[in-house]
């Protein structure tokens, strides 16, 4: 493992095994690999060398090169050597360049990134800014110049839904491309559901009449309303060969549905379907959840 601008040198060597002269007609290497003070040259039972430079236009991420010696002598094989590593970005993130965050309305949410800076040459964090009005951000020095921590706190009072938004890291010096960290944020509604809408499948016809295996193609629709534990819903659907079966959750804030095909009433076709869902939430007191899919000939 290597810093991105990370001097590396080192001196290769082999020995001509035969009894007559090597020489030298070319040395072929993967860039930015490069081979300095090669000897042309080798007595029988002697060594060779050369040196070998990795150029700085180098880019981040695992290595993988090859370097081929190759001889004038007529049917004598060449030498291979592989050369592999990894090239550490300039910075790097833990353990991601990204935020994802989620939170429920009116509840805060947070979460760290770790950043550090993989160079020879020192670079400093300066600032971290953003144009949020849902979140706020902090940039922590934990080594100045090599090791940060940047924090995010989702607002659960901000507008329900996800945005991805972009955070600014400020260096110096500045980099050629600026250091840029997505925030993805999702604040839920009070009373939400997951996932978004169902989708059953493609299945064959005969496997969706099969009354021994359709249980595996059941799918699932949580209904959640966080922070309560008096949550009651009545569910119903528009499609008379899924089964809905509904289930309480323990603590009271949500409820399971289960939806399986009925086998003596599938037929084939496009699944095209609506889950309606009351609830006792007095502000979101009805939800609806498509449902999509095939039932191939």
């Amino acid at each position: 493992r290597v810093l991105i601008d990370e001097p590396i040198e080192e001196t290769i060597s082999f020995n001509n095994p035969t009894g007559e002269i090597l020489e030298v007609e070319d040395v072929q290497l993967t860039p930015p690999l490069k081979a300095y003070d090669i000897t042309r040259r080798i007595e029988p039972g002697g060594e060779a060398r050369f040196r070998l430079v990795m150029g700085m236009d180098r880019k981040p991420g695992d290595f993988k090169g090859m370097i081929r010696i190759l001889f004038s002598n007529g049917g004598f094989p060449s030498v291979t050597f592989a050369v592999e590593g990894t090239i550490a970005p300039p910075v790097e993130f833990e353990p991601m360049p990204a935020f994802f965050i989620a939170t429920h309305s009116g509840n805060e949410n947070s979460g760290s990134i770790k950043i550090t800076v993989n160079r020879v040459q020192p670079l400093a964090i300066i600032t971290a800014t953003s144009n949020s009005d849902r979140f706020s951000i902090d940039l922590v020095p934990l080594e100045p110049g090599k090791h940060y921590r940047l924090d995010l706190t989702l607002d659960g009072n901000a507008a329900p839904g996800s945005k991805s938004e972009e955070i600014l890291l400020k260096t110096n010096p500045p980099l050629e491309e600026p250091l840029i960290v997505q925030a993805n944020t999702l604040i839920r509604e009070p009373v939400y559901h997951f996932p978004d809408s169902i989708d059953m499948g493609k299945l064959p016809l005969e496997a969706a009449k099969n009354k021994d295996t359709v249980n595996t193609f059941s799918q699932t629709l949580m209904v959640y309303r966080p922070g309560t534990t008096d949550f009651e819903v009545e569910a119903k659907i528009d499609l008379d060969y899924i089964k809905l079966e509904s289930e309480r959750g323990p603590e009271g804030d949500r409820y399971q549905f289960t939806l399986t095909l009925i086998p003596e009433k599938v037929v084939p076709g496009k699944i095209e379907g609506i889950i309606r869902i009351n609830t006792n939430d007095k502000e979101y007191d009805s939800l609806e959840v498509q449902i999509g899919g095939d039932i191939l000939e």
